[in-house]
């Protein structure tokens, strides 16, 4: 057996949400990673409640349907204030200057080999 002991944290984008995915890989290091077990999990209401639900839920994989075996989760749920931060506008004022050693030249004026060359 296998034992690892990994905490994730994450927000959720609204309270709507019922079922997460987990997903386990191989994390081969010089190699592409390779997903070799998954479990969908319904998260009942009673989360969402305070409530914390500590199961073991089948994984699924190569070898079928709740055939990889398990993954004990401890999902809870906690609201979390909205942090926002003040909106400030930065004002860059657009300022043309020419320096003061610099003279534009006057444009070199188009003749009739110019057109011709064209």
């Amino acid at each position: 057996k296998q034992w690892y002991q990994r905490r994730v944290r994450g927000p959720l984008p609204n309270t709507t949400l019922r079922t997460i995915t987990v997903e386990i890989f191989d994390e081969k290091a010089l190699t592409e990673d390779q997903r070799i077990a998954y479990a969908k999990i319904s998260i009942p209401d009673s989360v969402f409640q305070g409530h914390t639900l500590d199961e073991w839920f089948p994984l699924s994989g190569k070898l079928g349907e709740g055939k990889e075996g398990t993954i004990n989760l401890i999902i809870s749920y906690t609201t979390m204030p909205m942090i926002t931060q003040p909106y400030h506008r930065i004002h860059y004022p657009y300022v043309t200057t020419v320096p003061q050693h610099f003279t534009p030249r006057p444009p070199t004026p188009i003749n009739e080999a110019d057109v011709d060359m064209l």
